[in-house]
């Protein structure tokens, strides 16, 4: 398995941190906060700053726990089952891709634009931001495709300017506030839950260093340092700005184009010249935010891929840039979706991440006390305070923030159904990895849809490919044939007729519920040449009672076996010189869903069946849903080549 180079070191870390945690709230939420709860809202700030820190240290805790590249992935699959540790890992990546689409929307939203005019077209301003949105995710994409240390050093520049770009909006301000509009307001804390809940992703982002655990060096020393301390820092900018941009302008800034501190330093007259870098140093701000998520989030789907809990392909290593590239491949296509889904709208994109990230953050605090009860002699080189009461009273905050929204807000129902699309959208991936790598769950589906699969076995197994499999085996008459993986007998039934009565088929079956069908069919044919053999290990072996055969055909089985080398040993065993072979798979299925990652490449496979003593031709051929690999040869050990 290819490894990470461990490059990073505190600094780089704490770049990493610190854009993660400068979130679009910082700029933009003063205004959604004053609009919501009026000068009570500073509460909420207070509220979130000290959770913040106190956040950061449960992450600490976890990471120096389990420092490895999946990160909040990696703490959920150490406490929960297999299908719940996926779906965290899904929704962590998930709302990091809604999180970068976020910060990326709000960073055009502060370009000022006019229609484009091309050939005779209009190009509205709205279409404009989206386009360029989607031009800076493959942009910075690219960058994150080239290598690990061109990003980082990025990060540390955009790190330097912020800090440059944030003390200039402190200054001048600090000197103007009006105590009065930040004192003398009633506390209505509704509208202050209200508050907490949208401006609460100002400080998301603590999971992103934990994903860069494999590439720091000293991580169990290094990510706690750097997380906490940017916490913090993080928490006291958030309540400066805060309440200085309040204390300037009251809770009658504009909610809407520009951000309250440039519309702070216009009403405090500040040179022009300073308000186009403050601006800039917002965009800027807000990318290198976005920069920190295209960076950590496709070593998510490393980690998941390398545990078969994601498609497999997506664990490889670019050989000279050392980056998890397919991953960051499928990240970018992901990132550009859900910008059109959202039709570039920031509101709409902060509605669909704050209720994911409540979830994803109340299962994470909860494994803190976890751990603590089921895990005491795990080695914590960092521990958090209060760690086996405080994260519970967070989790259960962050929960009941989340259920008091649902209630409270109108456009609630129709964010929960979009999440819900997203989640829904992970089911069938699961499924097929499930297949795949799960025997017990692969036999219990297969008995589930044993009728399903009668019914629809014109579809599944075309008549054409019965036509080609037979075809293959055109001098199969009185020849001995196993069939590896029967089904209900959709080509059973031909082979029975094409070798006759003196030949013999060997119907071999994983699923009883498949087998049960399989015996009654041929029963009202008569085709008492067949034997049916029943064997839930088909996925490991080729069954004992079968000595000898002159050929072997299968369709749609050779995903599912789990030791392909020993398997296809054991059919060269019995198979006589030049015995024949012919295996149909179905490829990327819907056409997203990929087989596992040997039969993806024709040249790995004629390697594998190579060695095995088999000299083969592979071939892909279009079908509807799915594409068809035909796997045939005879078994030669010499280098010959087979049409």
């Amino acid at each position: 398995m290819a490894e990470l180079k461990k490059t990073m070191g505190f600094w780089m870390i704490s770049a990493i941190s610190f854009l993660s945690l400068i979130n679009t709230g910082l700029f933009f939420g003063v205004a959604i906060g004053a609009g919501i709860a009026g000068e009570s809202s500073i509460l909420a700030w207070v509220a979130l700053a000290a959770f913040s820190i106190y956040a950061a240290m449960c992450f600490a805790e976890l990471t120096t726990m389990f420092p490895r590249a999946g990160g909040v992935y990696e703490f959920a699959k150490q406490a929960y089952g297999r299908f719940t540790s996926f779906l965290f890992g899904w929704i962590v990546w998930v709302s990091g891709n809604i999180a970068t689409a976020l910060f990326i929307v709000a960073a055009v939203n502060l370009i000022t634009l006019e229609p484009l005019y091309i050939g005779g077209v209009t190009l509205g301003v709205a279409m404009l931001k989206i386009l360029i949105a989607i031009g800076i995710i493959v942009a910075m994409n690219y960058i994150a495709y080239r290598g690990i240390e061109a990003s980082a050093r990025l990060m540390m520049l955009l790190s330097v300017f912020m800090l440059i770009v944030i003390a200039v909006i402190i200054w001048p301000g600090a000197f103007a506030v009006d105590p009065a509009n930040l004192t003398g307001f009633t506390i209505q804390w509704g509208a202050i839950l209200m508050a907490i809940f949208f401006l609460s992703e100002t400080f998301y982002g603590w999971e992103a260093v934990s994903f860069m655990s494999e590439e720091t060096e000293n991580p169990e020393k290094v990510i706690p340092r750097a997380l906490i301390a940017t916490s913090v820092f993080v928490a006291l900018i958030a309540l400066l700005l805060s309440a200085i941009t309040m204390g300037v302008l009251g809770t009658g800034m504009g909610e809407g184009a520009t951000a309250p501190v440039l519309e702070m330093l216009e009403q405090l007259a500040v040179n022009p010249d300073i308000l186009i870098i403050v601006n800039i140093g917002i965009i800027v701000a807000f990318l290198g935010n976005a920069s920190g998520n295209i960076v950590s989030l496709p070593r998510l789907l490393l980690a998941m891929s390398r545990d078969k809990l994601f498609i497999e392909q997506f664990s490889d290593i670019h050989p000279e840039h050392q980056t998890p590239y397919k991953a960051i491949i499928f990240q970018t296509l992901i990132a550009i979706a859900i910008v059109l889904i959202a039709s570039g709208a920031y509101q709409t994109l902060l509605e669909m991440l704050v209720p994911v990230s409540l979830v994803m953050y109340a299962g994470m605090f909860v494994l803190v006390p976890y751990f603590r009860i089921t895990r005491p002699e795990q080695p914590r080189p960092y521990t958090t305070p209060l760690g086996k009461t405080v994260p519970w009273l967070f989790a259960a905050f962050f929960l009941g923030l989340l259920v008091y929204w649902a209630f409270a807000s109108p456009s609630a129902v129709t964010q929960l159904r979009l999440l819900a699309s997203f989640l829904f959208f992970s089911v069938p991936i699961y499924l097929i990895l499930t297949y795949f790598y799960d025997p017990d769950q692969l036999i219990n589906t297969m008995n589930l849809f044993s009728r399903l699969n009668l019914w629809l076995e014109d579809v599944l197994i075309p008549r054409r490919l019965r036509t080609d499999v037979i075809e293959f085996f055109k001098n199969g008459k009185d020849k001995h044939v196993l069939e590896f993986g029967s089904g209900v007998g959709t080509l059973t039934l031909h082979l029975a007729e094409h070798v006759g009565k003196k030949g013999k088929v060997y119907a071999v079956g994983l699923s009883d519920g498949d087998i049960r069908i399989l015996r009654k069919r041929l029963g009202h044919l008569g085709h008492t040449h067949v034997e049916v053999i029943h064997d839930p290990h088909l996925i490991n072996r080729v069954h004992p009672s079968v000595k000898t055969v002159d050929m072997i055909v299968s369709i749609g089985h050779l995903s599912y076996i789990q030791d392909v080398a020993k398997v296809l040993r054991e059919m060269n065993s019995i198979l006589p010189q030049r015995g024949h072979i012919c295996f149909i798979e179905y490829l990327d299925l819907f056409y997203f869903l990929p087989n596992p990652k040997w039969l993806s490449d024709p040249d790995e496979v004629k390697r594998v069946f190579a060695d095995a003593g088999f000299t083969v031709t592979v071939k892909v051929r279009q079908g509807l849903l799915w594409k068809y690999m035909y796997i045939y040869g005879i078994k030669e050990s010499r280098n010959v080549p087979y049409i």
